[in-house]
């Protein structure tokens, strides 16, 4: 149910931000946005916004309060929508389809490098261009160091 919820709201944003030429701000805003809502101790104002003992209006005001002024109308209203529907806990997923329909739209690829060692910011700089240039996509890198990569191939290096 959460992913259909996620496909539903998620494209329906994704549109609504096409057509008011505001995809990039809401994209920037709506991963902090779920970081703040969702993090450690903010469970009761979450709780308010998904009760259905509190008023559309006063869900709007608590969300006003908070966030007016401070993102884009269309994301606001969006959150609105969102808590006056009862669906505020479906928002990570939400988020997520999101970002996959932006990141197809921009032609933007996360890709993770898991090495041996951290990479140095020149030698990921170069993987980056290479990428970028195999996939003819924009290339986000993430890093991921596992020491026991290294140490793994050691070992059979000696078995051999």
């Amino acid at each position: 149910m959460a992913d259909s919820i996620g496909n539903i709201y998620g494209n329906a944003l994704f549109e609504v931000c096409c057509e008011e030429n505001c995809l990039d701000e809401v994209y920037g805003e709506l991963g902090s946005i779920r970081d703040i809502l969702f993090s450690q101790g903010q469970e009761e104002y979450v709780e308010l916004l998904a009760s259905p003992l509190v008023t559309e209006n006063e869900k709007r005001a608590a969300l006003e309060k908070v966030f007016m002024g401070r993102i884009q109308p269309v994301t606001l209203n969006f959150l609105c929508l969102v808590s006056e529907k009862g669906r505020i806990r479906f928002l990570p997923e939400i988020c997520a389809k999101f970002k996959e329909l932006y990141e197809k739209h921009n032609n933007i690829i996360e890709v993770t490098a898991v090495t041996a060692m951290p990479l140095s910011e020149r030698l990921r700089d170069k993987l980056v261009v290479k990428l970028e240039a195999v996939s003819g996509a924009k290339i986000v890198l993430y890093g991921r160091y596992r020491a026991e990569i290294f140490r793994h191939r050691n070992r059979r290096q000696r078995q051999n």
